[in-house]
Order: C-alpha cells, then sequence, then structure tokens
C-alpha cells in the first residue's frame, strides 16, 4: 500500500482541502486542458479545486515569463 507525502505544517494546507483557482485570459485557450487535468487530479488526490470567488489565497494559471 502506498504513503501518502506532503507537508505536515498545517499552516500551509489549503483549509477544508479545497484550492480556489481562477483562470485568466491570457489562456483562456486553454480552459478545457485544464480542466481536464484538475479532473484527473481529483481522481488521484484529497484536494479539490473549485473556482475562485473572494478568496485572498488561490492558484491562478496565466501565461507568464518563467
Amino acid at each position: 500500500m502506498g504513503t501518502k507525502a506532503g507537508i505536515k505544517d498545517a499552516t500551509f494546507h489549503w483549509p477544508g482541502k479545497r484550492v480556489p483557482y481562477y483562470i485568466d485570459p491570457s489562456v483562456q485557450n486553454l480552459t478545457q486542458l485544464i480542466e481536464e487535468a484538475i479532473a484527473q487530479y481529483h481522481k488521484h488526490t484529497v484536494l479539490r479545486f473549485v473556482k475562485r470567488t473572494d478568496e485572498q489565497n488561490y492558484v491562478c494559471f496565466l501565461k507568464d515569463k518563467g
């Protein structure tokens, strides 16, 4: 049986295992691909990506340098 790996310090955990996210217009053409990747992530992890409303901390998918 596998083991879980991750950050042990709860300060860095997403509350309720929910990860708010925002898809920037710079990657609008990749929205379907991003959502398919999120669906795969949901199948294999306990985290749940949810569309951002007004959360201060969130993941942003965007096109940028780096």
